[in-house]
């Protein structure tokens, strides 16, 4: 039992050293590589096209939202707020909100890593647009990164062609 105990702290601290050191790895106010969730500029049936701006693990974005931005000024205070934790905060994407809004997804802070947050659809209905997410977690048990992180999704689509008064998730199955 002492073995399997040390060899989880053995795992944890080199997952620790490899996947946070500067000099082994990107650092942690970088965004990391991410494979696309929905390929960019496609959409399903019925759905818009999306093209992610950034996806993460660390963020200033500590509670749980989704937002649609719709405007440059509102785009740059919500850029501002989610680079604040940045030892060297980026320039905003760049967005061209005649023709673009952005969507915003936050899962919130989290006491650990291995949870997720990903866009996989966008539709207007009615007057409403859905976002459909898939949230993740880590399984009971898992070895994982002990730092807090506050996973988020952004991603640009067409700005609507129509006044939207709400926007709700759902859950991607």
């Amino acid at each position: 039992m002492q073995v399997l105990s040390l060899l989880r702290v053995l795992a944890l601290l080199l997952g620790l050293f490899l996947g946070m050191s500067p000099a082994h790895g990107p650092a942690l106010d970088q965004p990391r590589p991410v494979a696309p969730v929905l390929r960019e500029g496609a959409a399903r049936e019925g759905e818009i096209a999306v093209r992610t701006l950034e996806r993460g693990q660390y963020s200033g974005l500590k509670e749980p939202m989704v937002l649609l931005v719709t405007d440059p000024g509102e785009w740059e205070a919500v850029w501002r707020r989610h680079t604040a934790v940045m030892a060297r905060p980026r320039p905003a994407p760049a967005v061209d909100f005649g023709q673009e809004a952005v969507v915003v997804v936050a899962l919130g802070e989290r006491r650990s890593g291995g949870y997720s947050i990903a866009v996989t659809g966008v539709r207007l209905k009615g007057d409403q647009l859905v976002v459909r997410v898939r949230r993740q977690s880590p399984p009971p048990g898992a070895v994982t990164t002990m730092a807090f992180t506050q996973p988020y999704h952004m991603v640009a689509i067409p700005r609507p062609d129509r006044p939207v008064s709400r926007v709700v998730t759902e859950e991607a199955p």
